[in-house]
């Protein structure tokens, strides 16, 4: 008794009964050999296009928080340049403006504003709480930062 089997490829295999049992075995070997191998292949192309997809998208993220830093540093810029602006109209031209950012593990962002000028070591408490409070009043252009003012005073006014 024969038989004819077919694979994919239109390849041509006889069986015979009785001493066929060996090139049936070497034919199913080869078979299962070629859909191993085609798995491992299928599951190779598969790793590598996830792997060139996460790459890619940690590339992007990278390149978004620079941009967003960027974009930040511009409304730092823009925000000193306001306080000066403000502090110049009250009269005191050529004060000293820092801006520090902190930004903590959970993702919050905090700036500190300190001003310095000679006059406002010269002046009474309650004028300094009043510019004080003119400061607080200044906010950070972008939603979920805060602003905290401060005066930096001198040394000896601050023992007073």
């Amino acid at each position: 008794m024969n038989f004819v089997c077919m694979t994919g490829k239109n390849r041509v295999m006889e069986k015979e009964s009785g001493a066929g049992g060996l090139k049936d075995r070497q034919f199913k070997r080869q078979i299962v050999k070629r859909v191993l191998i085609r798995t491992i292949l299928f599951c190779a192309m598969v790793i590598g296009i996830c792997l060139a997809a996460g790459i890619t998208s940690v590339a992007g993220a990278c390149v978004n928080r620079e941009r967003e830093r960027a974009y930040d540093k511009e409304l730092e810029k823009e925000l000193v340049k306001d306080v000066r602006a403000f502090l110049d109209e009250k009269g005191y031209r050529n004060s000293g403006v820092m801006l520090t950012r902190t930004t903590y593990k959970d993702g919050r962002v905090e700036y500190c504003l300190k001003v310095h000028h000679g006059l406002i070591d010269q002046m009474t408490e309650s004028c300094r709480q009043s510019l004080l409070d003119e400061l607080s009043q200044f906010e950070f252009p972008k939603n979920g930062y805060s602003l905290i003012a401060s005066l930096n005073l001198a040394e000896k006014t601050r023992g007073e």
